[in-house]
């Protein structure tokens, strides 16, 4: 499955789970994919770990 499959499985099944995104391409070609709106964050391949974390930890305090 692809990402926007598998967000909207998530999202159907637990509406609140926070969503983080990891892509390779740019955000021009994302703006061309048309995520859902509000699906949450995206980071960019490639990142480093310590990038990684961060961002699950920023998305999981959003939640809250």
């Amino acid at each position: 499955k692809g990402g926007r499959e598998v967000y909207q499985e998530v999202k159907s099944l637990r509406p609140e789970t926070p969503v983080l995104f990891t892509t390779g391409y740019s955000f021009n070609a994302l703006e061309k994919e048309r995520l859902p709106h509000n699906t949450g964050q995206i980071i960019r391949k490639p990142y480093a770990p310590d990038e990684l974390l961060h961002r699950v930890r920023q998305a999981l305090d959003e939640e809250e």
